[in-house]
């Protein structure tokens, strides 16, 4: 059964797949607007990404398929390089975070 709502109820039902959907809302301000529809297939093996977003200067659509990682099919391979790349970020050239 799939899920549809707003942001705040898709992290308490499903806390560890919402890493887009809250970045999504975090990055635009938009935590009312911004709607998740979560939808479970057993059958695929990959994990895939819709976003759709409309205002004044167009609307857009992106749909971005990733691969799991072999070590752990639980997650992407992309999330570990995202989470990496956010760590050099914040740390900076110092590598020191606060």
């Amino acid at each position: 059964m799939p899920y549809e709502g707003d942001v705040a109820g898709a992290i308490d039902k499903f806390p560890a797949n919402l890493n887009v959907a809250v970045a999504l809302a975090h990055t635009t301000g938009m935590w009312d607007e911004t709607v998740v529809k979560l939808i479970a297939d057993p059958a695929t093996h990959q994990t895939k990404h819709t976003i759709t977003a409309s205002g004044a200067s167009g609307s857009y659509r992106f749909e971005i398929t990733n691969n799991p990682l072999p070590d752990s099919p639980a997650t992407s391979g992309i999330v570990v390089n995202s989470v990496i790349t956010g760590i050099r970020t914040i740390a900076g050239t110092s590598g020191v975070t606060v």
